[in-house]
């Protein structure tokens, strides 16, 4: 007959075959307050964030923040944050755990504007994070990206801005949404792009604030909030070999502060909205903790 301990090994065991998987690249910004990004190392790939500018000593970088942000419905925020500067212009870039280049790959995150000072675009906007084709070392800034995530000042309210995304940083591309957010509020984003076969055919998406009953879907919920493909912008570039790192960057187009936590890239829906799988050791001890109860109280 089988211990307790071997049954409730096994029961976390299988346990952990069904839960949801951990994303490819979890970044909660579990780092101390009031330094810059730039230098700080992912615990889940063990590769660090590396700065992109031509300001001496990362002094353009952005930096992190004590508290972090949370939004009904997804996955608890652990760590900190980070957060942007206008007045300063720089990148910081992470490394995706592998090329991607072919099928889509998504990225998902929270932000929330603290001031809105100085956003005052209400066309092209800015971009302030997306998908990388490169890692290379010494670069001046961001020229290329994929699925871009792009902010601008609403047109017809002074008091609020709007979202939106393109298939590459190209103006023609850049496509937003017309939902008014405010300041203070809370954003679940989720930006994906899809390799298409051929040329100057590739698509970005963008959800905001996707329903809660999606979270973990195999599928995306249809329609998107906002589209970008190279078919629509015709006689641009738009097309991107591969897609390598993600980045978070500061440019004085954007509002004075933005806040961004629980950032997220994988190559499915749920793996960019599920909670990360508990490891099998504390499966194990959740498990075999609810037996010694039963036993006591027995």
């Amino acid at each position: 007959m089988r211990s307790l301990y071997a049954i409730g090994v096994a029961a976390a065991l299988g346990l952990a075959g069904v839960l949801p998987a951990r994303a490819a690249l979890y970044e909660g910004f579990d780092y101390p307050p009031s330094v810059q990004l730039a230098g700080q190392t992912n615990p889940q790939t063990g590769q660090p964030w590396t700065y992109v500018g031509t300001a001496a000593a990362n002094s353009a970088d952005l930096t992190t923040s004590s508290d972090n942000l949370t939004y009904a419905g997804f996955p608890d925020a652990t760590g900190s944050s980070v957060i942007t500067n206008r007045t300063q212009t720089g990148v910081s870039r992470l490394p995706l755990p592998a090329a991607v280049n072919s099928g889509t790959v998504y990225y998902s995150m929270l932000l929330r504007v603290n001031d809105m000072a100085g956003l005052t675009n209400t066309t092209t906007g800015s971009f302030f994070a997306g998908l990388h084709n490169s890692n290379t070392a010494g670069q001046p800034s961001i020229t290329v990206s994929g699925a871009p995530l792009l902010i601008h000042l609403d047109p017809t309210n002074p008091n609020a801005y709007n979202l939106g995304v393109g298939v590459s940083t190209n103006n023609a591309d850049r496509v937003f949404s017309t939902v008014q957010h405010a300041l203070g509020e809370t954003v679940l984003v989720v930006g994906s792009y899809e390799f298409v076969p051929g040329a100057d055919n590739d698509v970005a998406r963008l959800w905001i604030n996707p329903a809660s009953t999606s979270f973990g879907a195999e599928t995306p919920p249809d329609p998107p909030t906002v589209i970008s493909d190279g078919v629509t912008s015709a006689g641009v570039a738009s097309d991107i070999a591969q897609l390598v790192s993600f980045y978070l960057r500061n440019n004085g187009v954007e509002p004075q502060t933005i806040q961004v936590d629980e950032l997220r890239v994988d190559t499915t829906w749920a793996g960019v909205t599920t909670i990360p799988e508990p490891s099998a050791m504390l499966l194990v001890m959740v498990v075999l903790g609810g037996l010694a109860r039963r036993r006591r109280s027995s």
